[in-house]
């Protein structure tokens, strides 16, 4: 998992190269997935993603039923 700041520098690289392409990258990485543990610590899963990706990514851990709790925020 790279941190936030690598990916945020990453983005602005490419953004620097393919000014062109803004509107593609602001909808691209707005969401990230998180769970929370039984021992109530809170990690992200994976790496940003669209909302809709999102989305299925948390029905694809809830269908595991496990006790945690999965969310999403919007970045």
């Amino acid at each position: 998992l790279i941190s936030e700041s690598d990916f945020t520098a990453q983005i602005q690289l490419a953004l620097k190269m393919y000014p062109e392409r803004q509107a593609e990258f602001d909808g691209l990485y707005v969401a990230q997935v998180w769970r929370q543990g039984d021992d109530g610590n809170q990690m992200p899963v994976d790496l940003p993603t669209s909302e809709r990706a999102a989305k299925c990514r948390i029905a694809e851990l809830e269908s595991h039923k496990h006790k945690q709790i999965s969310w999403y925020s919007i970045q």
